[in-house]
């Protein structure tokens, strides 16, 4: 433990069973040097669960200004919402199965008998706005109705949601706006919520409501707790002179994938769904973002998977270059290549601008796995 933080000093290796703890209704915070590579953690973290969490992740390059925060998570839930159409209310649709006009008085009417807390009304407005590809703001709602609404559209169940913020230099009066808001919004879904904040804001006493066992992420090092300041950093507003750096109110907003499709953000794994779906000899082999459990106590989601050959094959977007990614690709790669998987991984480029090859990189694997169990 920190003397008088309550904070908890982590690497990489106990990360996870940090995040064990973490209950629902009650934020809590994650200090890093790295704050894109540790979301990325958290995530592969959250969705690798025995019962994986919906992750919507909401991250800001700086912390927004003070005046309609709470509205900016309502939209950010909503944009969330929309992406994951038509898979809402913990219910996962073929495009065949897609909610029509007609049909959404009856699902409404089924999703409030099967989930809790649900509002006909509001489930109603969700699904026409999301039918019409337009984020379901409701208006007559309070925002804290209104984000209850959507985070049970997202997932009923088992909601992770993550706010980054990725620059050191902010406003004290909207730092602590973002951590009352942080606070509003897992009381108003009862959802995990944590933050995860540079380094540097460690201390910040406009964050007090959000470290509440919060912890602070570091790479293994030896001299790592000497590296960590027992005294609160302030957080200095800036110089009334000094004119604030433009801001980009609009969070980037991403969500979980569902199991069985490609990820609604990434347009190298749609293109190789519909490249697969088409394709003969490989359409029956393969399924998109599985569960693989692994002997290791872990079940991993892989983008694509033949259970039949136990071949796993991995895009590897921009994301995947960070250290923390980097080194947790590689450790997967372990875990399932002893688990009896082997691993084909291909850049997000090599698909988009080389499909025929890829594809044919994998026919390829697929025959030599069916000749070796015919021997």
């Amino acid at each position: 433990m920190l003397r008088g933080s309550g904070s908890v000093l982590l690497h990489e290796d106990n990360l996870g069973h940090w995040l064990k703890s973490v209950r629902g209704g009650s934020p809590t915070s994650v200090f890093t040097e790295d704050v894109e590579d540790t979301q990325g953690m958290l995530e592969e973290l959250m969705t690798s669960e025995r019962e994986p969490a919906r992750v919507v992740t909401v991250s800001w390059l700086q912390v927004p200004l003070l005046g309609n925060e709470l509205e900016l998570l309502v939209n950010a839930l909503a944009e969330a919402t929309l992406q994951l159409y038509p898979h809402l209310y913990g219910v996962t649709q073929s495009p065949s199965e897609r909610w029509v006009e007609a049909d959404v008085e009856t699902a409404a009417h089924e999703v409030t008998r099967r989930v809790a807390g649900v509002v006909g009304t509001a489930c109603r407005e969700i699904l026409k706005a999301c039918r019409k590809r337009k984020r379901p703001i409701i208006r007559r709602l309070s925002n804290t109705e209104h984000v209850r609404q959507l985070a049970l559209a997202i997932e009923p169940h088992r909601l992770a949601i993550l706010i980054a913020v990725k620059d050191t230099e902010v406003r004290a009066a909207s730092l602590r706006a973002l951590a009352q808001g942080a606070e509003w919004l897992a009381g108003a879904t009862r959802a995990r919520v944590v933050l995860v904040l540079p380094k540097a804001l460690y201390g910040a006493t406009e964050l007090d409501h959000v470290t509440y066992a919060a912890c602070l992420f570091s790479a293994p090092r030896v001299d790592a707790l000497d590296a960590v300041e027992q005294k609160p950093a302030a957080v200095t507003p800036l110089p009334k002179s000094k004119a604030p750096k433009r801001q980009v109110t609009e969070p980037n907003v991403t969500v979980s994938p569902v199991l069985g499709k490609p990820h609604p953000r990434s347009e190298a794994e749609k293109v190789l769904y519909d490249r697969i779906c088409a394709d003969p000899q490989l359409r029956e082999f393969f399924a998109f973002n599985q569960r693989v459990e692994t002997r290791f106590e872990s079940m991993p989601t892989v983008d694509l998977l033949s259970l039949r050959h136990k071949l796993v094959i991995e895009i590897d977007g921009d994301d995947h270059r960070r250290l923390l990614k980097w080194a947790n690709d590689r450790k997967r790669d372990v875990e399932l290549f002893l688990s009896g998987y082997r691993v084909m991984r291909f850049t997000t480029w090599n698909l988009l601008e080389n499909m025929d090859l890829v594809l044919s990189r994998i026919r390829d694997a697929v025959r030599l796995l069916q000749e070796q169990e015919n021997i």
